[in-house]
């Protein structure tokens, strides 16, 4: 494998608690919550019409400025940007795939390009505590 450029470089967790972690990995998805948001207005990209609607729902503007950010992330990254979580003591990575969010039994989520890889360049594990700081 060759070395992986990128652009940016995100970090998600993947359901409260990591509940998603397996079924994301498995699936090849980026699983996401929002699940009482109507994915078509998240796919229009409509970022202050979807945080006026929605601003009941959290506590104080700054968490709802911070959750919208965080979905226009994911919503918005191109293959050229790598998605980071970590699942059984282990970094997993990967690339979103073709744009635009969707729903599914279990909650929604973007597509990711190929899928989950849990090795570095050289083909060895990215075991948590044997990651250089």
């Amino acid at each position: 494998m060759q070395a992986v450029d990128f652009n940016n470089a995100y970090y998600i967790k993947l359901g409260i608690g990591g509940k998603w972690e397996e079924s994301s990995i498995r699936e090849n998805k980026i699983r996401i919550g929002w699940a009482n948001w109507i994915v078509e207005e998240i796919n229009q990209k409509n970022w202050d019409t979807l945080k006026a609607k929605h601003q009941h729902e959290y506590k104080n503007k700054g968490s709802a400025t911070a959750d919208i950010n965080a979905l226009k992330a994911l919503v918005e990254s191109t293959s050229d940007d790598i998605w980071i979580t970590f699942h059984l003591s282990q970094l997993w990575w990967c690339r979103v795939g073709e744009s635009g969010i969707s729903k599914d039994e279990i909650s929604n989520y973007r597509k990711v390009l190929g899928h989950w890889y849990n090795h570095d360049i050289h083909n060895q594990p990215l075991i948590l505590n044997q990651i250089p700081e």
